[in-house]
């Protein structure tokens, strides 16, 4: 699976670390001097400097980590990564930014989430956590679990 995160701050950094130890390929969306930024400096999570792609082609899952007012240019800013099966997953402060991803992406399965307990943090060498958080999420019924969304 090829999963792509949008947000590269406290909760994408520590979400894209942790994926980066399965055996998916992990990319971050990224634009103009975020992009240039991450490529030129990867991203430090807990003291390890950690080298991140930035994606090129089309996401199975995306996984979007920006502040709320953030989140319809990274809608606009994801345009490109999706097509008809890529889902959308949010880790936004709530599950409120769901119907605003869908109507970005009609065609497209959003899913409900968010993450909690996180306790990541950023000071001048990097972002730190200690606890990666509980994620919960899913669909607006959950009647039976997708193989494609377990790690």
């Amino acid at each position: 699976m090829k999963i792509d995160i949008i947000g590269a701050g406290c909760v994408g950094s520590v979400i894209g670390e942790r994926l980066l130890s399965t055996n998916h390929q992990v990319g971050f969306i990224a634009k103009g001097r975020i992009k240039d930024e991450l490529l030129k400096n990867g991203i430090v999570v807990n003291n390890k400097k950690i080298d991140i792609k930035i994606t090129s082609d089309k996401s199975d899952l995306i996984i979007v980590c920006v502040k709320n007012y953030d989140l319809e240019q990274a809608c606009e800013d994801m345009k490109e990564y999706v097509d008809d099966n890529t889902i959308i997953l949010p880790f936004l402060n709530s599950i409120s930014p769901t119907p605003t991803i869908q109507n970005f992406f009609p065609k497209n399965r959003v899913l409900y989430g968010y993450i909690t307990k996180i306790d990541s943090y950023r000071d001048s060498d990097g972002y730190h956590y200690n606890i990666a958080g509980d994620i919960h999420f899913g669909d607006k019924e959950n009647k039976q679990i997708d193989e494609k969304l377990t790690i």
